[in-house]
């Protein structure tokens, strides 16, 4: 069910980070590792393209505490 969804994604700026979120909930066994890597990539993926809107802010600053929380992860 998920999987048939999943490959009617066009647009690689929402698919790649959607197979990272899918590939990295079994790989670390936590949904919400899964979903804050997915999120995470997809913010990086606008702002490398160009595609960063002002008004996402919110996704922005979700990104980046996720980022710092996975550095703190590491670091421990």
């Amino acid at each position: 069910m998920l999987t048939g969804s999943a490959r009617r994604v066009d647009d690689p700026q929402i698919g790649i980070p959607a197979f990272l979120t899918v590939a990295t909930i079994p790989l670390t066994w936590s949904i919400a590792d899964g979903l804050s890597f997915g999120l995470t990539s997809y913010a990086l993926l606008q702002l490398l393209t160009g595609r960063a809107r002002r008004q996402d802010w919110m996704l922005y600053l979700l990104a980046t505490l996720f980022l710092l929380r996975f550095i703190f992860l590491i670091r421990k």
